[in-house]
């Protein structure tokens, strides 16, 4: 990467801003101040140039870029130029280097803190008195952030630009553009903490248009934004806990500005360091539950966080619901549901009873014998790998009709899953059960049989999960994964159901063969013809890669990719990478998410905006219309077609007013032979597979059975 990409990258490295023109606009409001602005990249490329001496990986180059060049912007917002001030700026940035590395050994990476921008408050720490002590020559200002000379409305948004050093109206207004191109959710939350912060510091009676206002108000706009915008799962607590943040900011900003006035120094940005390290080591899982997933694993820009838990959502990955399997074969009946009429209320409400009927009915003959029951003496699975921590056999069936009081659950297995949950199987048949306490159960896995026992009128299965191992305790919410839905009109695939009462689910068969027709190993190669309404036809080529992580991707010619997962039960695309690649996008669009179940299957699925084929007025139409929906809508479905033997997916992606459509066909012997994007009656892109095959690799030899074999049109 160029110097000038890599500088580029780290102004907007502290706020993960992924818009080039967003790091642009940074790079211009800094240089609105012109000296502070160049000695700022001075600070940055002697940054970049240290890492290159000492040979350091580039694991955390941008974060310590950005410290650089906040370093720099310092000394040269206070101090004239002159030799002594560079030397200073470039050894500076030799110890902001070297502090990163230590504090990510050591307090980092004991705590699990970030590095944010303490490299570059510590070095300013040692610096600043060296400079006091050579007596450098002060600038005619010597205000590090440019204070406003009047007040107005506008002078609220100066605390953005004085993030970079220039806190003016224009340095404002350049910033706040630079978030709203990036991330609107982070302009928004920019905004919340500017209009905080000044109300908190005028109820204390701090002047509006003194230094320690506007240092006040720019700690709180980096706690709030970093906080609430990148490092936590957003939503309604992640906006309490920032704007928090950014009163706390400013508490510390003037507590901090009295202590270190002793040894005149500067409280630069300790006071936003600060409060964000004591909240993310207060509000963390040990906490509670209710903040076990407050925090992001991968920190990134609210609107892409947002897809990512939508898409995982979606497909069965929900922080707010526990996902099982169905604990039965053959096809289900739900008796009652959550919140059911019957038994499930309160802190039961979580549950679900499955049994099964034919004809309207849950009997043959009289129903007054258990055997008369369809459900009765049906394999009970493992619905999620776990460990059995209780279990009882020894309760009798009860006769059709008649409950047991008493013995609530009847016989049961209770079964502690690795995330610290439990899942409840009760009203078990006697003496049916096959396992004991500390066995290791796996999903799908038979368990028991289906009884009567217990608060049971006739033959059924109940389910839930409960917060602890105390029996019958809180239940909360679980959907079954990996299940089809059955309706009068069609079968619905769904990898997050909570089936409503009267429902009827089974797990799906699983097709082999269609599984064999989108085999995507690793070192295969596809090369298809692409044809565009008004361009020349293209040749573009796809190979399956596999990373040092185990992590299964597709690259296509132009550097892009995306990452799947190829299971059993489906095929899933996610995390697109890389450059534009309309080619790419359109393959992801038509298979993002193929179950390999058997029979005609609708399903849902959420695809990420950024793969749509939007123009800019469709993208700003979404803006007003949807701001905060960054997932389109997609519905799929496939059948067999039995003249040409193929199977054909279609699949529609909307989002507000605008959509486009998606059609495959895919065989057992060819794969996936062509595939075509459309918008209405236009068709955008139309791809067909060329050849294809396995190339040679260390341990696995070319395909001999097709290597690289033309492929005929359909």
């Amino acid at each position: 990467m160029s110097l000038l990409m890599k500088l580029l990258d780290g102004y907007g490295s502290f706020f993960a801003l992924s818009h080039p023109l967003s790091k642009i606009l940074i790079l211009f409001a800094a240089l609105l101040q012109p000296h502070s602005g160049f000695i700022g990249l001075l600070g940055g490329l002697s940054v970049i140039m240290w890492r290159r001496l000492l040979q350091f990986d580039s694991e955390s180059e941008r974060i310590e870029i950005i410290n650089g060049i906040l370093l720099g912007s310092l000394m040269g917002s206070l101090y004239s130029s002159n030799f002594v001030d560079i030397l200073l700026t470039v050894s500076g940035a030799l110890l902001v280097v070297i502090f990163s590395a230590i504090f990510s050994d050591t307090i980092g990476k004991q705590l699990k803190l970030p590095l944010l921008g303490t490299p570059y408050a510590m070095v300013s720490f040692a610096l600043l008195p060296l400079c006091t002590m050579w007596h450098l020559i002060p600038t005619q200002a010597a205000n590090p952030y440019i204070v406003p000379e009047n007040l107005s409305f506008l002078n609220l948004l100066n605390p953005l630009g004085a993030m970079y050093f220039n806190g003016t109206v224009p340095g404002g207004l350049l910033v706040l553009i630079a978030f709203c191109l990036s991330s609107r959710y982070l302009a928004l939350l920019a905004v919340g903490a500017c209009l905080c912060s000044y109300g908190f510091l005028s109820l204390l009676g701090v002047y509006p248009d003194s230094i320690i206002s506007l240092v006040g108000r720019m700690n709180s706009v980096l706690s709030a934004c970093i906080l609430g915008g990148l490092f936590a799962v957003p939503g309604k607590k992640s906006l309490f806990v920032s704007m928090g943040a950014a009163v706390l900011s400013c508490v510390l900003t003037l507590s901090l500005t009295q202590l270190l006035s002793v040894v005149s120094l500067p409280v630069l940005a300790l006071p936003f360091v600060l409060s964000l390290y004591l909240c993310l080591l207060c509000f963390n899982a040990q906490r509670g539950k209710n903040w076990t997933y407050f925090w992001l694993t991968v920190p990134s820009l609210p609107e892409q966080s947002l897809a990512q838990m939508h898409v995982a959502r979606v497909r069965g990955i929900d922080p707010r619901s526990i996902a099982l399997h169905l604990p039965l074969r053959g096809i289900w009946q739900i008796y009652q549901g959550f919140g059911g009429k019957h038994t499930h209320k309160g802190q039961w409400q979580y549950a679900l009873d499955f049994f099964q009927t034919a004809s309207g009915l849950s009997f043959t003959g009289t129903g007054r014998h258990l055997s008369d029951y369809h459900a009765y003496g049906k394999p009970v699975l493992s619905p999620a790998l776990g460990t059995v921590v209780d279990c009882r056999a020894d309760v009798p069936d009860n006769p059709p009709g008649e409950v047991d009081t008493v013995n609530n659950w009847g016989n049961y297995i209770l079964i502690r899953l690795d995330c610290g949950y439990y899942v409840l199987l009760a009203h078990l048949q006697s003496q049916s059960i096959r396992v004991v306490n500390g066995s290791r159960v796996y999903p799908g896995e038979a368990l028991a049989l289906v009884g009567n026992s217990g608060r049971s009128p006739q033959p059924h299965l109940h389910m839930h999960v409960q917060e602890d191992h105390i029996l019958g305790s809180k239940t909360i919410p679980f959907h079954l994964s990996n299940v089809i839905v059955h309706s009068k009109e069609h079968d619905n695939f769904s990898l997050n159901s909570t089936p409503q009462e009267h429902e009827i689910v089974s797990s799906p068969t699983k097709n082999a063969a269609l599984k064999r027709s989108l085999r995507f190993s690793v070192g295969s190669k596809f090369q298809f013809e692409v044809k565009v309404p008004d361009q020349p036809v293209k040749i573009e080529v796809l190979n399956v890669t596999l990373d040092l992580a185990g992590q299964f991707w597709i690259e296509s010619s132009s550097g892009a990719s995306v990452a799947f997962t190829l299971t059993d039960d489906l095929l899933a695309f996610f995390n697109r990478r890389g450059p534009e690649d309309p080619f790419l996008d359109a393959f992801i669009l038509t298979l993002g998410l193929t179950p390999f179940a058997e029979g005609h299957l609708q399903w849902a699925d959420a695809t990420p905006k950024k793969l749509l084929p939007m123009t800019l007025m469709d993208h700003l139409a979404s803006a007003i219309m949807t701001p905060f929906q960054e997932c389109a809508r997609s519905k799929y479905a496939r059948f067999w077609d039995p003249f040409l033997r193929v199977w054909t997916q279609t699949a529609k992606h909307k989002i507000g007013g605008w959509s486009c459509s998606a059609r495959a066909s895919f065989c057992e012997s060819r794969g996936l032979v062509d595939f075509e994007l459309t918008q209405g009656k236009q068709s955008l892109l139309k791809a067909r597979l060329l050849r294809s095959g396995i190339k040679e690799d260390n341990g696995i030899p070319a395909s001999s059975a097709a290597p690289l074999s033309q492929v005929s049109e359909l």
